[in-house]
């Protein structure tokens, strides 16, 4: 897991190429409420201006017309920062879309803590809660910029209304190249008791700290789920049945994200497993770079090596 500038990708670029080739399809329009190159719509907009509205800063607006796009047969992919999405067009996106099941993909750019230094306001760390509670919708949060190409992909095929997350940093990809819409993917099966669950982002910090338990001595699993819902559980089930303890890490509030999603998987299916999430503790973020709140939050690969060294007693790792 050693990275470096030269192979770090970023999540929207991964996003912004496919999107650009997927724009062939002719009922795709794409609409921005002023963030156009922020959300990887800039692309779109360069090679297909006729298919292309910016509606200005009016979320509630976009989705209302995108809704009645979609009504007409079209495919609309509507980009915004993933907290205006969920929050300020939230009673749009709930009733116009997702109850009729309408085919509208929505964008929420800036995802998690990746909009770091504006702070609480445009943290995006409600949205995978929210949205959880809306039937009919598939919710996405790709890991890198490979998956996140994939993402937009399989939402264009999928009939019906997507919500995709997108964490605007720049990571190394760590995703094998196979995307299905409700498939957890293990990318890496440990020999001991604790296994890693991550989405987004932060999958990449479960695996370095993997990395630095296994020099310790400490082998652990990590399982990404890049969709939320709908979710395929019978191999997060497997996997759990397996481990003394599971770490959920996301950059959302513990309460209804993944960290939830676990948690109802295991009381439902009578699973001895004990349940460590790590998230946004109910509280409103700080302004920051992205990697001193990654640390902040307990996020970071470090902040997850101490949590689990508690777990297991501590170890000297090897030199």
């Amino acid at each position: 897991m050693r990275s470096s500038a030269n192979n770090m990708f970023d999540i929207v670029e991964g996003y912004r190429k496919r999107l650009s080739i997927l724009g062939r399809n002719k009922k795709i329009i794409v609409l921005s409420a002023d963030v156009t190159k922020a959300s990887g719509a800039d692309a779109f907009r360069g090679r297909f201006p006729e298919r292309f509205l910016n509606v200005g800063i009016a979320e509630q607006n976009q989705m209302g017309i995108a809704a009645g796009l979609a009504a007409r047969g079209f495919i609309p992919i509507a980009h915004t920062f993933a907290v205006f999405a969920t929050m300020r067009a939230c009673e749009q996106v709930r009733t116009t879309i997702c109850y009729p099941n309408l085919n509208v993909k929505i964008i929420g750019a800036k995802g998690g803590l990746s909009d770091s230094h504006n702070g609480a306001t445009h943290h995006g760390v409600e949205d995978l809660s929210i949205t959880r509670a809306f039937p009919n919708l598939v919710i996405m949060n790709p890991v890198d910029a490979r998956q996140a190409g994939e993402a937009i992909a399989a939402a264009v095929r999928h009939r019906g209304p997507v919500y995709i997350r997108l964490n605007s940093v720049s990571l190394p990809q760590v995703s094998s190249g196979v995307f299905k819409i409700g498939r957890p993917e293990v990318m890496r099966k440990g020999s001991g008791p604790i296994v890693f669950i991550g989405t987004g982002d932060v999958v990449y910090q479960c695996l370095r700290a993997s990395d630095i338990l296994q020099k310790g001595g400490i082998s652990t699993s990590v399982v990404s789920v890049p969709t939320l819902s709908p979710i395929e559980k019978g191999p997060l089930i497997r996997v759990l049945k397996g481990a003394r303890y599971a770490v959920t890490v996301e950059t959302n509030n513990i309460n209804g994200g993944l960290g939830s999603c676990i948690a109802e998987i295991i009381s439902e299916n009578g699973l001895a497993t004990r349940l460590i999430r790590k998230g946004i503790n109910n509280q409103y973020t700080q302004s920051g770079s992205y990697v001193d709140l990654l640390d902040k939050y307990g996020l970071s690969a470090e902040r997850l090596v101490s949590v689990v060294l508690k777990l297991a007693g501590g170890f000297a790792p090897r030199t």
